[in-house]
This record gives structure tokens, sequence and C-alpha cells, in this order.
């Protein structure tokens, strides 16, 4: 016999602690919505995220620059979140700053000089220019190593 299938949510609330989870981030949900109604459609669209604990509501930017930007608005935000949330005394921005993604060790190229004689004629042309005999006698010896690799 065939069972009718389940929702995935139907499944998941019936363990307590993943509906727990779900009650919660649908609160961040509704609280973010709400806060980004309350907001310049230019600035609400840079929230990404929105926690309420204990009396301060916690705002989520995706730069530090959108970070500033809202802290312009957090007067009018808070009055308006207020009627909703009652107990609310402040507001606390936290920009989220993101790094590009760590390459790989295969990706990762280390810097190779391209030796020419291009450049080894330069440096023998500045080596002569320098008065300083360590750091002509330096300069001179990379424009024989590089002339010598070319």
């Amino acid at each position: 016999m065939k069972t009718k299938p389940r929702r995935i949510a139907a499944i998941l609330q019936r363990q307590p602690q993943l509906a727990t989870l779900i009650a919660r981030n649908s609160q961040h949900q509704n609280l973010l919505t709400q806060a980004r109604e309350a907001l310049p459609p230019d600035l609400a669209t840079h929230c990404t995220n929105a926690t309420l604990n204990s009396s301060i509501l916690y705002l989520q930017v995706d730069s530090p620059v959108w970070g500033a930007r809202l802290r312009y608005h957090t007067p009018g935000l808070l009055s308006r979140l207020r009627a909703q949330y009652p107990g609310l005394a402040s507001i606390r921005i936290r920009p989220r700053v993101t790094t590009p993604a760590r390459a790989s060790c295969t990706n990762r190229h280390r810097f190779q000089p391209h030796p020419s004689p291009h450049a080894a004629k330069h440096l023998e042309q500045v080596a002569g220019t320098i008065s300083d005999e360590k750091l002509c006698h330096a300069l001179r010896r990379l424009a024989r190593t590089l002339s010598e690799k070319a």
C-alpha cells in the first residue's frame, strides 16, 4: 500500500529541537520583514538578518558602509518597531564583512619572476648610478643572475 507523500516541514516539526529552530527562524524572518518595511528601499535590501535578544534588536547588514547609513535611521525604526515589540529598548547594528573564499592549495600560485634581458640591462644601468658599493654590487649580481636565466 502506497503512503501519501508528506510535507518535509510537517516531518521536521515533529522533532522538538527542530521545531524550536523552525519557530525561531520564522520569528527572525518576521522581524526582518518588519524592519525592512520601516526602512527606505535602498537600505532595506542591505539588511540581511534580525534577531531580538531580550530588549535589544540586532540588525545585520552586508557591509560597514550600510551599517553607518542604517545608524541614522535607528531612532525612527525603534519607534516604529516598539508598536509590535513594547519591550524593545535599543537597536544595535552588526555589519557582516564577507571575505573571499579561501583558495585551495592547488590554486595558489607563487610569484615566479620572468627573467628577461631587458630587466637585466635595466638593473645594470641603475647599478651604475648608485654610490653605495654594497647596493651597487647586489644590483649587478642580480642583473647577472637574470641575464643567465633569460
